[in-house]
């Protein structure tokens, strides 16, 4: 690894996928600024294919579109010297990650949490899927990656959908290799895995497998073989999720089976009608249910990650003034960042300076001799 890409310098590895590995960066500039973000770069083995490095670049200019609380943030793109995708930094974890770390406590995700994040997610696609371009015409996203690898779950309790490197669009005239599809193959759409054509509903069923797991803290298509699992979507005849967790409500059981169908027309119609759906039931489940609540559940499944926060009774922590004065003494006044910056501005344009000052000299002698020889003639 180069210690620096662009402006980020590399820190631990985050995590990893099919194409592309995911590290904690951070960039930093003049008067003590600092961001961390997320840098994705294409695998090693990978950095010669065309075909993955445009499927990155669509990634990045797709996802730089999107604007929602519930998608990550793109910040930044280049190719130098390396392909890379700067993305907001999400301190948390994966919702796979929290599906087996309950599956080793031998508990499950609560039904409230689970609307809550599903809802997230599913207005996260809404925003996706409904995006027009400039001009107002439908850009056609379409994910076709969703699985509990793409949520990611923030400390604060905030889901997130991310990871759009499979993303469809329609201006996205890139073909698979051979037109086999690519993903997570036991989260895709009979149709999707068949090869056909994909559009938003593909999304949901992907959604409903999610849901149906996080409910019942296993796997709904236990194997990862493509083959396999095109016989299994073939039927589509899948356990209801109370079958497996009794605490699950009948309408969000028939939720889930509804995204689950194997023909896109008796899906839901919209991932905002699952979200509007998934709200309302939450409401009459647990009113009040909120960030807070899957904040202190991750806290509980994930002691190891230091996310406690003090009891919202205790007043928040603060430095005491010996600690005040010494963040003061390191902090670079406003002063001392303007007589800095106008010292680099001196120093990079002395040279520049020193050319004007002579050019100016010279134009006002050949102004004097000039005046002199009118005056002579004359």
């Amino acid at each position: 690894m180069p210690r620096t890409i662009g402006p980020y310098e590399i820190g631990s590895r985050l995590g990893a996928g099919g194409m592309a590995e995911i590290f904690l960066a951070e960039t930093r500039s003049e008067g003590g600024f600092r961001r961390k973000v997320a840098l994705k770069l294409i695998r090693k083995e990978f950095r010669g294919n065309a075909v993955l490095l445009e499927r990155f670049l669509i990634e990045a200019r797709t996802q730089a579109r999107l604007s929602h609380p519930n998608i990550v943030k793109v910040l930044d793109f280049g190719i130098e010297p390396e392909p890379f995708i700067a993305l907001e930094h999400v301190e948390g974890v994966s919702a796979g990650r929290l599906l087996f770390r309950m599956y080793e406590l031998r508990q499950r995700v609560d039904v409230s949490a689970t609307m809550l994040i599903a809802t997230g997610v599913a207005q996260a696609l809404d925003h996706a899927h409904k995006l027009l371009d400039d001009e107002g015409t439908p850009l056609g996203i379409v994910h076709r990656d969703l699985s509990p690898s793409n949520v990611l779950l923030s400390a604060s309790g905030h889901p997130y959908l991310t990871d759009f490197g499979l993303v469809q669009v329609a201006d996205n005239i890139l073909e698979t290799y051979g037109a086999i599809p690519v993903g997570t193959f036991c989260y895709m759409a009979p149709e999707q895995i068949a090869g056909g054509h994909v559009d938003a509903r593909a999304d949901l069923f992907s959604l409903g497998v999610v849901l149906w797991e996080m409910l019942t803290t296993r796997q709904l298509i236990p194997t990862r073989d493509r083959d396999e699992v095109a016989r299994i979507l073939a039927v589509a005849d899948f356990p209801r999720p109370s079958a497996v967790n009794p605490e699950v409500p009948e309408d969000l059981d028939e939720l889930t089976m509804q995204c689950l169908r194997r023909d896109p027309e008796g899906r839901p119609p919209s991932a905002e009608a699952v979200s509007v759906a998934l709200q309302r039931m939450a409401h009459e489940r647990a009113p009040g249910y909120g960030r807070e609540q899957l904040a202190k559940t991750l806290r509980w499944a994930f002691p190891e990650r230091a996310w406690a926060r003090p009891p919202a009774t205790d007043p928040a922590p603060q430095p005491s003034a010996d600690e005040r004065a010494k963040l003061a003494t390191r902090a670079p006044s406003a002063l001392s960042l303007k007589a800095a910056a106008l010292r680099e501005w001196i120093r990079k344009n002395a040279t520049a300076a020193i050319i004007v000052g002579v050019l100016l000299g010279l134009t006002a002698i050949l102004s004097f001799i000039a005046g002199l020889l009118v005056s002579a003639l004359g």
